[in-house]
């Protein structure tokens, strides 16, 4: 079975294919993701043993940076993609592809350095192992001497800096600055930690792709959302009525995704008959941690990433490898930060997948203050 990626692919559409099924992949010049797809479309690759894939593109072989932007190999997906592929053909001839497709590729990456994209979307692209940390992360690198050196000053620099690629003027000004950094930080340094699958005997364990990913969903009184699900729809309705006119430009939708194991398979059991939703959701809890209890500041991360949110009134998509969860927190009735369990189901189609952390946030014009914002009595449910 083939898979043809259309304009704006939708998360539904990435969650209903059947890796074991796929053969091949056709693209065209307009394939694209929707924002919040394109992670879970990259993890999901994870599940497909590599060198198996047929990659058809309809259009001619890009060669220049210019032309690799105008297509989706630019992007991470598509650099996996070429990873796994066994065969690429372009255009309608279906030429093979030429032996100078690799490098120009990589010549692409590098000229970019790791930052790919413009307009709707960008990502931070990371190549294990080549290019764990581009060169657009050690840019801001203060601490060269560590494996991760960026600590979240300079981290926050480069949200700054993708952001300002998709024409935000006034996103990360508010005082969310900082709950902001921490969530995405937090579960990017997750990810660089246990981002490479370590149970998998397929050999793209040691040879993923992750990313740091950044879409603009442009809200306007005369702007449709019927793509988005109605739970995304009624978010941007409480953000713009929450806001009193004075949104931004937008909705941002910023993931990070991995090709790894999954969160609940990253963590040691805590009984021989716990679940892996039962593990998922000890994941976020303070001070669990699969690191040497002597490592300080451990184990808070994704505990300080649902803290951030529930301060943010973010929502948050989670999918980790047969585990789902979505938590709206600008519904959240709890005073505190609170997983709500309920909430994470089992998810058999990205079963053998990698992770993929979304967290979805309006734009608001400069001075106002989000916290403010997302009042309880502004927060009432859209009919």
């Amino acid at each position: 079975m083939n898979i043809f990626i259309s304009e704006k692919c939708t998360v539904d559409e990435v969650r209903a294919w059947d890796m074991s099924a796929i053969r091949g992949v056709r693209l065209t010049r307009g394939s694209s993701f929707e924002p919040g797809a394109h992670g879970l479309a990259l993890a999901k690759l994870a599940s497909h043993v590599k060198g198996e894939l047929e990659v058809q593109c309809s259009f001619a072989e890009p060669e220049t940076s210019n032309e690799f932007e105008t297509t989706l190999l630019s992007g991470a997906f598509g650099i996996s993609l070429i990873r796994h592929a066994k065969q690429i053909t372009f255009g309608p001839s279906h030429n093979p592809a030429s032996d100078k497709l690799g490098g120009n590729l990589a010549r692409f990456y590098r000229e970019r350095g790791g930052l790919l994209g413009m307009g709707q979307n960008c990502s931070l692209v990371c190549v294990d192992p080549g290019h764990s940390l581009p060169p657009k992360l050690r840019a801001y690198a203060r601490h060269e001497d560590r494996d991760f050196p960026l600590d979240r000053s300079g981290f926050h620099q480069l949200l700054s800096s993708m952001a300002q690629l998709l024409g935000f003027h006034y996103f990360l000004n508010s005082s969310t600055v900082s709950d902001l950094t921490s969530f995405v930080f937090e579960c990017f340094v997750n990810s660089q930690e246990h981002g490479q699958s370590t149970l998998s005997t397929n050999s793209v364990a040691r040879q993923g792709v992750r990313a740091l990913m950044m879409d603009k969903v442009v809200i306007k009184s005369t702007t449709k959302h019927n793509s988005l699900s109605e739970e995304m729809q009624k978010y941007i309705a409480r953000s713009s009525e929450a806001a009193g006119g004075k949104l931004g430009l937008g909705l941002v939708c910023m993931t990070v995704a991995d090709q790894g194991d999954g969160i609940q398979h990253t963590l040691p059991p805590d009984t021989p008959n716990e679940t892996p939703i039962q593990r998922f959701a000890r994941a976020f809890t303070a001070d669990v941690t699969r690191k040497p209890k002597g490592d300080i500041k451990r184990g808070r991360g994704l505990s300080n990433a649902l803290s951030a949110a529930h301060r943010m009134r973010a929502r948050i998509e989670i999918h980790s490898s047969g585990v789902h969860f979505v938590q709206d927190f600008s519904l959240e009735d709890s005073e505190y930060p609170q997983l709500d369990v309920a909430a994470i189901v089992e998810d058999p189609s990205t079963k053998g997948c990698g992770t993929v952390v979304s967290i979805w946030v309006p734009e608001f014009e400069s001075g106002l203050d989000q916290r403010e914002l997302f009042d309880r009595k502004n927060l009432l449910p859209v009919a």
